[in-house]
């Protein structure tokens, strides 16, 4: 189980492309379309759906999922004002707004599709 759980964690490194786990790299840019994954890095198993997700949704949105920001559970302050209620969480936002938001654990569908529809709304 713990080369599984090491697999997935190291696809998810390579989905998120060496962003900051910090949120300085949050967009101040009120027009800019900024994908966050909230992660708890003390239980990861819970994160596999979201991981299968991104993957997916990389290969139809390769450069917003490779722009996602990385949140840890860890961080204590976030610069940001997001209502996490469970961990992992996926939140997108554009013009300082929350258009799509899933958390807890569900299924890839229930992740991806809210995150597809939002991206498709924003491609220009």
């Amino acid at each position: 189980m713990k080369r599984l759980s090491t697999f997935f964690l190291l696809s998810f490194i390579f989905i998120a492309s060496c962003q900051q786990n910090d949120t300085s790299s949050i967009p101040k840019n009120k027009d800019d379309l900024q994908l966050m994954f909230f992660s708890d890095e003390n239980n990861v198993q819970n994160e596999i759906n979201y991981y299968d997700a991104l993957l997916e949704l990389k290969k139809e949105f390769p450069h917003e999922i490779s722009n996602m920001v990385i949140i840890s559970s860890q961080t204590e302050e976030l610069n940001i004002n997001i209502n996490i209620n469970q961990y992992p969480a996926l939140v997108m936002m554009y013009d300082n707004e929350i258009i799509a938001q899933v958390e807890g654990h569900i299924s890839k569908d229930e992740i991806m599709n809210p995150i597809k529809e939002a991206l498709e709304g924003n491609k220009e």
